[in-house]
């Protein structure tokens, strides 16, 4: 109808009431289907935590020592037992060394450095190569000398 007559304004106030409407509408169902989306997927994201969660539960439980057997040979369970019987099995293997060791002797302190100037200056100069080829090929090879990983096999090789 506002084809045939474009000029008539109650048409044209029609047509924007109902365009107003019709946008208003379509808002609402897409905002409707945009909640619907994002509570479908926290479901899934709540599946995936599940799923995460059981499989962190199992290995935890694979990885826990249920029993042991004590040095008698009996079997002990329970983590509480369990956790006894390995710290006493690790403190008898790394003893008990009580020893002490003297005190510092305070004048030894007060005196301050008691290298002499030569040892002084034999720390400070420089070192040879062939001192360095000799400690490095001292070193046996499965050593690491650092942090870096590599063994003194590698600086060898190189």
């Amino acid at each position: 109808m506002l084809q045939l007559s474009p000029q008539n304004s109650e048409l044209q106030l029609k047509e924007s009431t109902c365009r107003e409407n019709y946008v208003r509408i379509n808002h609402s169902a897409i905002s409707l289907m945009k909640q619907q989306c994002k509570a479908e997927w926290i479901g899934y994201v709540d599946e995936c935590t599940r799923l995460f969660m059981a499989r962190i539960k199992q290995k935890k439980a694979n990885a826990s020592i249920y029993f042991i057997k004590d040095h008698n040979n009996q079997r002990v369970e329970g983590f509480e037992a369990v956790t006894n019987v390995l710290t006493n099995y690790y403190k008898e293997l790394l003893g008990n060394n009580t020893s002490h060791r003297a005190s510092i002797n305070p004048t030894i302190v007060e005196n301050g450095p008691t290298l002499s100037l030569a040892q002084q200056l034999s720390l400070c100069k420089p070192f040879k190569d062939a001192e360095i080829k000799h400690v490095i090929f001292f070193i046996p090879n499965h050593k690491s000398p650092g942090l870096d990983a590599y063994n003194s096999g590698f600086f060898k090789a190189c």
